[in-house]
């Protein structure tokens, strides 16, 4: 019963956690233009799935192990 209600609430934070990453995550890329985002290699009509993806991997769920959190993009190989 202990570890129900536990992983339960651990549920209920890391959704939360989720949520606001996200959110904070779509409000800085609204902010750019759309020639600023073509730059990165972004369209406007991907900045949810994108920013929910992304805090899906940051904040995954506790039943799943856990992701590496040093994700390296492959576009970017070579530029830094």
């Amino acid at each position: 019963m202990t570890q129900t209600l536990n992983n339960f609430f651990k549920k209920v934070i890391n959704s939360y956690y989720r949520q606001r990453a996200a959110k904070a995550t779509i409000a800085e890329l609204s902010k750019l233009t759309n020639r600023e985002l073509n730059d990165i290699g972004l369209a406007r009509g991907d900045i949810r799935f994108l920013a929910y993806r992304d805090a899906e991997e940051r904040f995954p769920n506790p039943e799943t192990k856990p992701v590496d959190r040093l994700f390296a993009n492959p576009n970017m190989r070579g530029f830094v």
